[in-house]
């Protein structure tokens, strides 16, 4: 059996969210944040990340954390949960998109069959 990957790494569409981080599974964050910070830090990036855990928190007030990478790690004194509030429109539909086109991972997560159907034929009466 072959594991697969429980994030992934893409540039946000807004400068307040450069880097965006995706759950890919129903693995709980503890479990992909260290393989995250090692890819980051590969990478060499620096600055504010997004971390959207839909696949393992599914539509919840938890769904979406902000924290900052120094470098090393994320600075786990600046990780905090981002009420979709706080999330430009942009950024929003850039993750819901995101999932939306990756199907093998709304298989692979928490979300009820209705849920998965919502987010892969968005209508504006029912994204709401």
């Amino acid at each position: 059996m072959t594991r697969t990957k429980s994030f992934s790494l893409i540039k946000g569409p807004s400068p307040a969210f450069p880097c965006i981080g995706f759950s890919l599974s129903s693995e709980r964050p503890e479990a992909f944040l260290p393989k995250m910070e090692q890819e980051l830090k590969r990478n060499a990036y620096h600055g504010r990340v997004l971390i959207d855990t839909l696949a393992c928190n599914g539509i919840s007030n938890r769904r979406f954390f902000v924290g900052e990478f120094d470098g090393e790690t994320l600075v786990h004194s600046t990780l905090k949960i981002a009420p979709p509030s706080e999330i430009d429109a942009d950024t929003q539909e850039f993750c819901r998109a995101f999932y939306a086109n990756h199907h093998e991972v709304l298989e692979r997560s928490v979300l009820s069959p209705f849920q998965k159907f919502k987010l892969s034929h968005p209508h504006p009466q029912l994204s709401r």
